[in-house]
C-alpha cells in the first residue's frame, strides 16, 4: 500500500490506498498539531503508539503496522535528544560576545566574514578507556564468541591525554603546508616496578595514568609538554605573531596571567597567550564539537591489552587522522557560532547536514546586548562599535572550503 499526500493542519488525514485502488480508513487521527504535549514525551514505539490510541477521538484502534508505516512516510518522527549544559543570562551573553569576536572586525558593518582562526590552539583533556563495556560485533554463524575480561567492570583502565590542535593550512592547489597538530600528550608517569612479577622484574619502568589531574599537573604539562611542541612545529613565518591557546573554564586549568606559564611562553620571540572559551559551552572547541570522537571510533577498532598499547593506539590515531577532515570540524564550528547567534545560545542549535542547502537559504540572526557598544577583539587592538540607531542589519558571508551559505544579522541593542 502506497501512502497518499497528507495535510498535517487538518483534522482528520485520508491515509492510504490499497493495492486495489480502494480506500482504507479515511479518518486517521494523524493531526500532529492536534495532538496533546504528553505524546512529545513517549520514549519508545510502544508507547508512542498506546498514548496515539488513548488521545484518538476515533473509535477504530490505530495498528502498531499503520503507525510504523506513518514512521517510514516521516508523519511520525524519531528524535534522539541529550542533556544539554544550564546556560544562565550571563552564560549566553558570553557566548554572544566570544562569536562576535570571531568576526574580522574591517568587514563590520558592510561585509563581515569569519576570521581565518589559523592562530588558534584549541586544548582539552579526554579520558580514553582501554574498552567499552558493551561492543556490538558482526562475526559468522561458526564463529565463537569474543571474550573480554577486566579485573572490575566498575573500572576500566583509562588514561586521560591532553591534545593541541590548530586549523591546518593549505595553499591553492590544495597541498598541506601546516598540519595543525601540535601533540598529544598522555597524562601519566614511570615508576620503576618494586617487585619482580611474570612479565617484568623489579626495576622496569612501569606506566602509570595520574589518577588526579590538578592545576599543577596542568601547568607543568602547558610549560613542559605544549609549549615546546608549539615552537618546533608552528610555521616561522608566523613565528613574531600572537597565538592564543584557547582552554575551558574547567577549576584544572591555570589563570590567563598565570606568571609562569607567560614567562616560558614569551621566550624565544613568541607571544603565546591563553583564551578561555565561554563557560557551559563545549561546542565551541573543535575538539569535544568532534575530534575526540572521531579519535574514539578510531581507537575502539583496536583492541590494547596494557596501557603502553593503548597510549600507542590513540597516538597512532592521532597523527593517521586526516587533516582534510579535521579541518572540516572548524567550519563546523563557524556554523555552530552562527546558530548560536540565530538562537542566542547553544543549547537549541541545530547545524544543516546538506551542503546544498547551506548554499541556497538564507537565516535572520538576532544579537542582544546591554549597551550600544560591542568591542571586537582582533589579533592586536581592540575596536569598538557604538551604533546610534536601535537596529542595524549587515550579512555575514562564510565562504570556506566545503561551506558556502549568506546569513542577514540584525544587531538589537538595549538602550
Amino acid at each position: 500500500m502506497n501512502l497518499t499526500k497528507i495535510d498535517l493542519n487538518a483534522t482528520l488525514v485520508d491515509c492510504f490506498d490499497d493495492e486495489d485502488g480502494e480506500q482504507g480508513n479515511p479518518h486517521l487521527p494523524i493531526s500532529v498539531v492536534n495532538l496533546v504535549p504528553d505524546l512529545n514525551m513517549s520514549s519508545n514505539f510502544e508507547e508512542f503508539e498506546f498514548d496515539l490510541n488513548n488521545e484518538s477521538f476515533e473509535q477504530d484502534e490505530i495498528s502498531k503496522a499503520t503507525t510504523y508505516r506513518l514512521l517510514k512516510s516521516g508523519v511520525i518522527r524519531r528524535h534522539s535528544n541529550a542533556i544539554k549544559p544550564l546556560l544562565k543570562e550571563g552564560n549566553m551573553k558570553s557566548q554572544i560576545e566570544f562569536c562576535l569576536s570571531m568576526l574580522e572586525p574591517c568587514g563590520i558593518p558592510r561585509d563581515p566574514i569569519f576570521i581565518g582562526m589559523y592562530n588558534i590552539i584549541h586544548i582539552d583533556e579526554k579520558w580514553f578507556y582501554m574498552t567499552k563495556r558493551s561492543r556490538n560485533y558482526y562475526m559468522l554463524v561458526d564463529e565463537e564468541d569474543p571474550i573480554r575480561s577486566c579485573k572490575s567492570i566498575n573500572f576500566i583502565d583509562k588514561v586521560m591525554f591532553l591534545v593541541a590542535l590548530a586549523r591546518p593550512r593549505f595553499d591553492a592547489q590544495g597541498r598541506e603546508l601546516f598540519s595543525g597538530k601540535i601533540g598529544i600528550f598522555p597524562l601519566v608517569t614511570y615508576e620503576p616496578a618494586k617487585r619482580t612479577s611474570v612479565s617484568r622484574i623489579a626495576g622496569t619502568l612501569e606506566t602509570k595514568p595520574i589518577a588526579s589531574v590538578n592545576k599543577e599537573v596542568i601547568r607543568s604539562f602547558l610549560i613542559q609538554k605544549v609549549l615546546p611542541a608549539i615552537k618546533e612545529k608552528w610555521p616561522r613565518e608566523d613565528t613574531g605573531c600572537p597565538i592564543i591557546i584557547q582552554q575551558d573554564n574547567a577549576r584544572t586549568h591555570i589563570d590567563l596571567d598565570d606568571a609562569e606559564f607567560c614567562r616560558v611562553a614569551s621566550e624565544d620571540g613568541f607571544d603565546i597567550r591563553l583564551m578561555c572559551q565561554p563557560p557551559n559551552s563545549p561546542d565551541m572547541n573543535v575538539l569535544d564539537l568532534g575530534f575526540f570522537s572521531a579519535l574514539q571510533s578510531l581507537q575502539y577498532k583496536k583492541s590494547p591489552k596494557t596501557i603502553d598499547e593503548l597510549i600507542g593506539v590513540v597516538v597512532k590515531a592521532f597523527e593517521d587522522y586526516p587533516t582534510i577532515k579535521f579541518n572540516r570540524i572548524f567550519l563546523t564550528l563557524q556554523l555552530c557560532m552562527i546558530e548560536v547567534m540565530k538562537a542566542k545560545d547553544s543549547t537549541s542549535n541545530s547545524i544543516a547536514s546538506s551542503t546544498t542547502s547551506l548554499s541556497s537559504e538564507s537565516s535572520t540572526i538576532f544579537i542582544s546586548s546591554e549597551s550600544s557598544t560591542i568591542n571586537l577583539s582582533s589579533e592586536s587592538s581592540t575596536i569598538d562599535l557604538s551604533f546610534e540607531s536601535s537596529i542595524i542589519a549587515f550579512s555575514i558571508d562564510l565562504s570556506s572550503g566545503y561551506l558556502t551559505r549568506a546569513f542577514t544579522v540584525l544587531c538589537i541593542f538595549k538602550k
